[in-house]
């Protein structure tokens, strides 16, 4: 007995094959049979004639900055509503995980046109997280539409050990126990189960000039099996 069945479904499985109609039943939340013949549809609570409809596997978008709008609408329903069910944030330098309400509003507006009045007070009112380890706990207490996956931001990590106004300084230059911070704290994001570090379309000074000042964080990776 399923509690969902959804039936004449053109069906992809992800693997790239073609699609081919299918029966798929689901019980307790979760898909339970995939059939090519038709099922029983006696008890169902609910039946889904799909006929000339797709049923896909759940589409990960790769590339969001929602991380503002997961605090304040978790359920993201624009993104859920078109079948996405994993989204990543964090990107292109920017998160909001360890720098300060402040900061991490002027990184986020500066990039993305939502303004500074709307997001300031939002992580004001609601950052409570200082950590990877602290936002990897608030998104698990969070009640979150899709699945989330993060990078560390960059800049994130920059501002926050070096400050906003000397990280934006191009004569900045971080010491030698700053950058040994840096990989602390992204060391740490990485034990949190953030996926990694982004960084923006500039070149990472490792692979674009003679002093290789950046290549500290890359190395952070080295010990992880990919």
């Amino acid at each position: 007995m399923f509690d969902v069945l959804i039936k004449n479904a053109l069906f992809f499985d992800g693997s790239g094959a073609p699609g081919v109609v299918r029966h798929l039943g689901i019980a307790n939340g979760k898909l339970a049979c995939i059939s090519a013949s038709a099922l029983d549809e006696s008890g169902c609570g609910q039946v889904i004639d799909a006929q000339n409809r797709w049923v896909t596997p759940g589409f990960i978008d790769m590339h969001t900055h929602y991380d503002a709008e997961l605090v304040a609408a978790p359920a993201l329903k624009e993104s859920v509503r078109h079948g996405v069910t994993t989204v990543m944030i964090g990107s292109c330098s920017i998160s909001m995980v360890l720098s300060s309400p402040e900061d991490c509003s002027d990184l986020f507006t500066r990039v993305e046109s939502v303004p500074r009045e709307h997001v300031l007070p939002l992580l004001q009112a609601r950052k409570t997280w200082n950590s990877a380890g602290e936002f990897a706990a608030f998104l698990d207490q969070h009640a979150l539409g899709p699945n989330i996956c993060s990078f560390l931001g960059h800049s994130d990590l920059r501002v926050a050990v070096l400050g906003l106004e000397r990280a934006v300084d191009a004569k900045v230059r971080p010491s030698e126990s700053e950058l040994q911070q840096m990989e602390r704290l992204l060391e740490d994001a990485l034990d949190a189960g953030l996926l990694g570090l982004s960084s923006m379309t500039n070149p990472w000074d490792k692979l674009d000039g003679d002093r290789q000042r950046s290549k500290s964080l890359p190395s952070v990776y080295a010990p992880w099996a990919e």
